[in-house]
């Protein structure tokens, strides 16, 4: 079968059966376009049986030395894939190509944190404000005792992991393990976190 029928039947079945809008079958058409432009460098037949994995497999490869992000490759595929996931479900063949691929991994973006400086700014900052305890009980001068929570639940030994101690993050027996601030009297907030 001619790839552009296929896909001339698929996009039909996006928008009557599945109920799509026309810029998502627009999108999977772009995606789809893209790949007959790869089949047409490579020299692959446009017939969707002349897709197999080795294809798709070249594919990847191609669109990864076009510096393309692993966000739109994985996209490009998912597009070919539905096309084939249609094809398997209305008979025209008896199997996807895309599946059982190493796609490339999404990006994973670090979290945003405070630099040493902005920290060393934030804890100047908080030594005058009334609602912060600035010291320990029998521990010294503890500059850092005010300990920031990076990520919640993470508590000073994880928050000492991220931020060192260079930053004042209050260490010691009495701190070991705490989950969250400690009042004035020495009580939890919130309940027990452990």
């Amino acid at each position: 079968m001619d790839f552009t029928t296929a896909a001339d039947g698929f996009f039909q079945y996006l928008e009557y059966e599945k109920g799509c809008t026309a810029a998502t079958s627009s999108a999977y058409g772009a995606d789809l376009r893209r790949c007959i432009a790869f089949l047409g460098e490579v020299g692959v037949a446009l017939e969707v049986e002349a897709i197999t994995q080795q294809v798709v497999r070249k594919y990847l490869v191609w669109m990864g030395e076009r510096g393309l992000a692993p966000s739109t490759v994985r996209r490009r595929i998912a597009a070919l894939s539905s096309l084939y996931r249609y094809l398997v479900s209305t008979g025209a063949l008896v199997h996807n190509p895309c599946l059982g691929l190493a796609l490339p991994k999404k990006r994973r973006r670090l979290p945003a944190v405070l630099t040493v400086e902005e920290a060393k700014r934030l804890l100047a900052a908080s030594e005058d404000h009334p609602n912060v305890r600035t010291s320990l009980p029998q521990s010294g001068d503890h500059r850092g005792a005010v300990v920031l929570r990076p990520a919640a639940g993470g508590g000073p030994r994880a928050a000492g992991r991220r931020c060192g101690p260079e930053v004042g993050v209050a260490q010691g027996a009495e701190w070991e393990g705490r989950q969250g601030p400690a009042d004035p009297d020495g009580a939890r907030r919130g309940g027990d976190h452990r």
